[in-house]
């Protein structure tokens, strides 16, 4: 699950913080994006995110974004353009045993992400 506020200091740059609970983790996070619209670019973004989490989880990424339909603010697009797509939220999952949640016997990992039988689970059958 998902949740951010935003707040836009003008109408081309975005700054966000918010709380992420993906594969049993909560973690905070924090972003911001940047229209490059005002610099003669069509439908050109930079972004960045930052996640700090339980278990060790940190995370950061940054990129361009490319956005079709003509020029429009930054705020703009976020207002009447479909909605984020979550895809990075299950890419960038903790993949670490410790990472994981524990079996709830003796704080050991015994499941597996994204394999073996499915999910972070108490073993395969």
């Amino acid at each position: 699950s998902k949740a951010n506020i935003a707040y836009y200091p003008n109408d081309n740059w975005k700054i966000s913080v918010g709380h992420r609970y993906v594969a049993g983790v909560n973690a905070a996070a924090m972003g911001t994006e940047l229209s490059l619209t005002g610099h003669g670019a069509t439908g050109l973004s930079v972004f960045a995110e930052g996640r700090f989490g339980e278990k060790g989880y940190n995370a950061a990424w940054a990129g361009v974004k490319i956005y079709f339909g003509g020029k429009k603010t930054l705020i703009d697009r976020h207002r009447t353009e479909d909605p984020e797509n979550g895809l990075k939220d299950e890419l960038f999952v903790p993949q670490s045993p410790t990472a994981a949640p524990s079996n709830g016997s003796n704080g050991s990992y015994n499941g597996s992400y994204n394999g073996g039988c499915g999910s972070y689970n108490n073993g395969c059958a």
